[in-house]
This record gives C-alpha cells, structure tokens and sequence, in this order.
C-alpha cells in the first residue's frame, strides 16, 4: 500500500511539472506565431486579426507535436527538481526503493501522454495543417499545386492567371512523367468549365507544358475538335510534381500505410512518409526518453553541481536531441539508410543516456 502511495504522489507530481511545461510552450508557440502571422498579414496589406487568429491556432497543434519532447524533458526538470529540494527524493529512497523505479512513475506518464498524442492529437494536428493549407493558398496567394493519388488514378490541380486546370490520368510514369488515358478539364477564372480535353497520352516537356497526342478538345460551346497534338500549359515541373503530394505531416499515423502504398503502386519515392511514419510510432519513447534525461540531471547525486549548471546541461542536451533528430531525418529522407534506423535512434538515444546515469547513481 505505501508503495502503491508513493507512486501516486510521483506521478501527480510528475503530472504536474509536465502540465506546466505545456502551458509554458503553449504561451511561448501562441505568442510567436501570433507574431508571425500578424508580420505575414501586414506584409501582404491584412489588417484581419480574425484571420491572423485563427491562423496561429491553426498552427498550434503542429508546433505542439514538434515541442512535445521539450515539454517532457522540462517537466522531469521541474518535477524532480522539486522533489529533490525538499528532500523527498532521500525520503523515498530511504524506503528502499531504487533509482530505476522512482523515475518509472514518470516515464508511465509519459509513455501515456506519447499513445495519448497518436490516437487523438496527431489527427487534429494532421487535420489543421491542411486547413492551414488552404487558408495560406486563399489570402496569400500561394498555389499548393496539391497532387492526389487514388486507386483509380492521378489527380493534379494547378492554378495560374487564366484559372484552374485539373488533370487526371489512369497512370503516371515517375522517371519520363508520362501520363495515360488523360483527361483534362480547364476552367475560368468565373469557375466555369472552359474545356474538356480526353487523349491517349501525355508528356511533361522540358518547358514545362503538357504535350498530349490524340486528343479530342470539347470547348464551352460543345463544339468538338480532334487532335493529333494539343498543349496544355502547366505551372508545374518534375520537381514541383514529386513534392507537390499531400506532405506525410497532412495524413494522420493510421491513414500513412494505406498512403504510403497508392504511392509505391504508381512508383513515387516513399521514404519522407516512412519517415514520418516511423517518427510519430517513436513518440511515445522519445517522451520516456526525455523523463529519464531529465531525472539524470535532477538527482541528488548530482547535488554537488551547481544548479543553473543542471539546467544548462539539461538544455544543451535538449539542443542537441533536435539537431541529431533533425540531422537523421534529413538524412532517413534522402540517402540509402533504413528510414526506422534514423527514426528511431534519436528517440533512444537520450534513453540510453538517463539509464546508464540512473545506474551509475544507482552504484554510488
């Protein structure tokens, strides 16, 4: 039973320093983005605080995510720090209770609010960025040219001065960017439909247009025109069409294999949605990862250090995690080396590092 309370009164108290590191990041991610959404508005001659509010909301959940490691390393900072200024830590351990299992209160806390984020927060963050999306493509004019993959073919949209064209083909080849069974639909800038192409094939030329041979053109008046070759102008190029998909940080977890596959099918790089994949799977030990860093900087056993030298070290360490993860998902995303590899170990590395100081304390 006193067991049973002292792992209660940890994890309340592991509970809490996390919940204030959240509401620390949330005031910091809410106040900057405002920022810099209000700079981009005036910049583009928007004076709606409405929008710009609603732009940095929109922005929230996906800066969340990317903080949320912070988050844990800070809350294991606060919450043994304040355990062990006021010697409740010595106190617990004078009861026999290891290192090991005085930090697994937190590390269960951790782990949950990790599983917790996958099954409820990375959708809504999926789901708002996209609208995000749209909302930046309509009042600052930016064209996402967002490409769609389905199993009955491609889908591409572009947009440029005369209106919108939309392009669907059964297949695409990835190396010419060859296209199959086309159909092509051209509208006006009034949203009416101006032409309606079908053709056999069509090939992205050097010049960035659309070259299509045997085709039959349908303008707005019905009137019907065969042609052995016909050009439709593009915004895009083979680089704007390999980035142009949906972005892997737009799709929830639970939707990235079945996308991942429709991919592959048509013969598309997969390795930036593996990537994502593989980072959001090791979220929640990347969350454990940072309780047991932080504990390792907070222990008594390091009582001799001066505080602000903890904080320091801890921080530095935090620094250094975004930099390897940054560092091996550039890396996973462009080279040759397994995408969990460099998914993976810079969620177990910072574990690997509190372990071996939790037994060292453990031995001294």
């Amino acid at each position: 039973m006193t067991s049973i309370r002292i792992w209660a009164y940890l994890a309340g108290r592991n509970a809490a320093g996390i919940a204030l590191g959240f509401t620390v990041i949330s005031a910091l991610v809410l106040a900057g983005n405002f920022v810099e959404s209000w700079r981009r508005a005036v910049t583009r001659g928007i004076g709606d605080l409405g929008l710009v509010g609603e732009l940095a909301l929109l922005q929230y959940p996906v800066l969340i995510e990317h903080f949320l490691p912070a988050i844990a390393l800070i809350g294991a900072m606060l919450s043994y720090r304040h355990l062990g200024r006021h010697g409740e830590l010595v106190a617990v351990r004078a009861t026999g209770i290891s290192w090991m299992h005085l930090v697994m209160p937190g590390t269960a806390i951790a782990a949950v609010i990790g599983v917790g984020w996958l099954v409820v927060g990375n959708p809504i963050s999926a789901a708002t960025q996209a609208h995000l999306d749209n909302l930046e493509a309509r009042h600052f004019g930016r064209d996402t040219g967002r490409l769609t993959l389905l199993g009955s073919g491609f889908w591409i949209r572009q947009s440029d001065a005369a209106g919108d064209t939309i392009v669907h083909a059964r297949t695409i080849d990835p190396a010419t960017m060859q296209l199959t069974d086309v159909v092509v639909f051209r509208f006006g800038r009034s949203g009416d439909l101006d032409e309606w192409i079908n053709a056999d094939t069509a090939l992205l030329d050097d010049a960035g247009d659309w070259q299509l041979d045997d085709g039959v053109v349908v303008n707005r008046e019905r009137e019907v025109e065969r042609v052995a070759a016909y050009a439709v102008a593009s915004t895009l190029d083979r680089d704007a069409i390999n980035e142009g998909f949906t972005p892997a940080g737009m799709i929830p977890l639970w939707r990235l294999p079945q996308y991942v596959a429709v991919l592959e099918q048509f013969g598309f790089s997969t390795r930036v949605h593996h990537m994502q994949f593989h980072t959001l799977l090791s979220l929640p030990v990347t969350l454990v990862s940072m309780m047991l860093l932080g504990a390792a900087f907070m222990v008594p056993s390091l009582g001799r250090s001066a505080p602000w030298l903890r904080y320091t070290g801890t921080l530095l360490c935090l620094v250094l995690f975004y930099a390897v993860r940054d560092f091996c998902r550039s890396y996973g995303e462009t080279t040759d080396i397994p995408v969990a590899l460099a998914a993976w170990l810079p969620a177990l590395l910072p574990a690997a590092f509190g372990v071996a100081a939790m037994l060292h304390h453990e031995d001294g």
